[in-house]
């Protein structure tokens, strides 16, 4: 095995039957992991409980899932470091002057939150691993079998999950009163593409993300990965975009520093505009949240990572 230092590295693997030792000729796993150094995987999170979210990862399989990828490629980890941010819970409001003045006491939030910025490692162990064997293939077959049956079941216990109302709810409730949703599909959501930064090779890709959608709703999955929907006018995924504007500062931070993480996620903000009511304070928040927490974050890791990346 070989050791490597890579950020934003894709891993991909065959999903393999745990009985007969046979890959899946329909399905393969793919991921996208932050950071690759010193025998470890780093994961920076954007989390609203840091404590609910080790509870959480210690019970689900991602850790395990890019650990596996990557041994596959030959590249030696032996642990998944999750850098853990939690969101600042202030808002923008009229104390303060501008977004700058905002993204100021975000910090200082940031700074002086008791746990606001915590370290979990997690060690991959051979039992979980196979267990985590176990779990993809059971979910590959599981959506073989949706297809096949073109059956996909409703959770309503799903409709509230990640902090957020489900974005498939209207099409739900309107399918459950016998109605024809295509005529709203077609006027609140678009297509777009059903893995975001993921490339296939001909098989069909399962990620983490998607596997873990379909375990807690098939119709949520369907409408996502299956047809590729999203809302037009999708006020709910604020905190999608602040987390999503984390990764792109955090990875511009162990490449190149403070600086050009900031001038990154300038860029990115002005490429990637929120869009509903309210749009404009609705941006100028998250992406101030987005800054103070790359910028508390360099102070807390830049000595780690990112200082020796300037050095090289």
């Amino acid at each position: 095995m070989m050791n490597s230092n890579l950020t934003e590295h894709s891993v991909s693997m065959p999903i393999t039957n745990p009985v007969s030792g046979r890959d899946s000729r329909t399905f393969e796993f793919q991921g996208r992991v932050d950071l690759v150094e010193d025998k470890r995987v780093v994961d920076w999170k954007t989390v609203s409980d840091t404590a609910l979210f080790i509870q959480q990862h210690s019970i689900g399989f991602q850790s395990e899932l890019y650990v596996m990828a990557l041994r596959y490629a030959d590249i030696e980890v032996d642990l998944v470091e999750y850098r853990l941010i939690e969101k600042p819970t202030i808002r923008l409001c009229g104390k303060d002057a501008n977004r700058d003045a905002y993204e100021n006491r975000c910090v200082e939030w940031l700074r002086l939150t008791e746990g606001a910025l915590r370290v979990h490692e997690v060690w991959v162990t051979p039992s979980r691993t196979q267990k985590a064997q176990a779990w993809l293939w059971a979910v590959s077959k599981r959506l073989l079998e949706c297809r096949n049956c073109s059956r996909w079941l409703t959770n309503e216990y799903a409709c509230y999950t990640f902090n957020r109302t489900c974005e498939f709810l209207p099409l739900c409730l309107l399918a459950s009163q016998g109605a024809d949703v295509e005529e709203m599909i077609r006027e609140k959501y678009e297509q777009k593409s059903r893995h975001e930064e993921i490339e296939s090779d001909g098989l069909d890709v399962i990620t983490y993300s998607s596997a873990t959608t379909l375990a807690i709703c098939e119709q949520r999955y369907q409408y996502r990965y299956e047809r590729g929907l999203q809302r037009r006018d999708d006020e709910t995924s604020a905190a999608m975009w602040t987390g999503s504007a984390l990764h792109v500062g955090m990875e511009a931070l162990i490449c190149a520093g403070i600086d050009a993480a900031m001038k990154v996620l300038d860029e990115w903000e002005s490429q990637n505009p929120i869009i509903g009511s309210d749009a404009a304070k609705k941006q100028d928040q998250q992406i101030a949240q987005a800054r103070a927490m790359v910028r508390v974050a360099a102070e807390k890791w830049l000595t780690v990572d990112a200082l020796t990346a300037e050095k090289g």
